[in-house]
């Protein structure tokens, strides 16, 4: 199945409108999983990446998952300028198949703890859903601990245009990921670049870095 609210996969399909803030709300859920034999589907939350001001937050479940019989795990996007990715569920897994992938396309983001900001409804004239008391796209270190404990995959690509204006990802300390025992695959792709300030442990699927401004930066 596919499922796309705010947007197509990477912005693929130009007949799908872009949305200019999407909010996918605590207790609401999305799902794409197959229900036999068959992959998981696919499953996009999005806006508009051009417009700064706007926004994507996943606070919901988010469901792609592979059939009971066979098929693998599906893929699931959750991109905007600012992203803010609090899913009370992530799954793209696959019990008798390969785990699917979750990728994260904000600008710039930082991955950490709990999220220190606030999120209000607003209903103004302006026409936005919300206001964010924090200006840096986040996700926590322990949803992408729960996607590669189940052999999923995770993918977080920032940034577009020129790499000097940012598309940066950064690991905050305190925020250590320990996915030995795990096959998932773990890649970070930054336009700018990356700074990691905590430890990761990979498993069989392993770490891919990629720094488009030329490097990846590993504090002591």
């Amino acid at each position: 199945g596919l499922v796309q609210v705010g947007g197509s996969w990477q912005n693929t399909d130009s007949r799908v409108r872009q949305a200019t803030q999407t909010w996918m709300q605590q207790g609401s859920t999305v799902d794409a999983s197959s229900t036999g034999s068959g992959d998981g589907g696919t499953v996009v939350i999005w806006s508009d990446l051009s417009h700064p001001s706007g926004g994507t937050i996943a606070q919901g479940a988010l469901l792609a998952r592979g059939g009971s019989a066979v098929g693998d795990g599906g893929r699931i996007e959750t991109s905007g300028a600012y992203l803010l990715a609090q899913p009370e569920v992530i799954d793209v897994s696959a019990m008798r198949g390969l785990g699917g992938e979750w990728l994260l396309d904000p600008y710039n983001i930082t991955i950490g703890g709990a999220y220190p900001g606030e999120i209000s409804e607003t209903t103004g004239a302006n026409g936005r859903l919300f206001e964010s008391s924090s200006n840096g796209s986040r996700v926590a270190v322990q949803d992408i601990q729960n996607a590669l404990d189940s052999s999923e995959n995770v993918r977080i690509l920032t940034g577009t245009g020129d790499p000097s204006q940012g598309g940066n990802i950064t690991w905050e300390p305190g925020a250590s990921l320990d996915y030995s025992n795990s096959s998932g695959k773990l890649t970070l792709d930054a336009a700018g670049y990356i700074q990691l300030n905590s430890s990761i442990t990979t498993g069989s699927g392993g770490l891919t870095l990629k720094a488009g401004a030329g490097f990846a930066e590993v504090a002591d």
